[in-house]
């Protein structure tokens, strides 16, 4: 299994399938942390897919300069 700082690197070189690997690996983690905030399944659902979108455009400028889960939790 690649690290997370792998699939960063990828992606950052155009493996979008690395985004891809990224998403599945924090997709639930996101969407429990919104719906204990909302109480909303909808709600939840849309803000874990808009922190996906901006972190698709914003990841190509990641500097490993903190954890990605921090960055991650920051984008939103």
């Amino acid at each position: 299994m690649k690290t997370d700082r792998e699939l960063i690197e990828e992606f950052q070189t155009g493996n979008e399938e690395a985004f891809n690997e990224l998403v599945r690996r924090y997709l639930d983690l996101v969407y429990r942390f919104f719906q204990k905030i909302t109480s909303d399944k909808m709600d939840a659902e849309d803000l874990a897919q808009t922190v996906f979108i901006k972190l698709f455009k914003a990841l190509k400028k990641f500097r490993f300069e903190s954890e990605f889960n921090t960055y991650l939790y920051r984008i939103n």
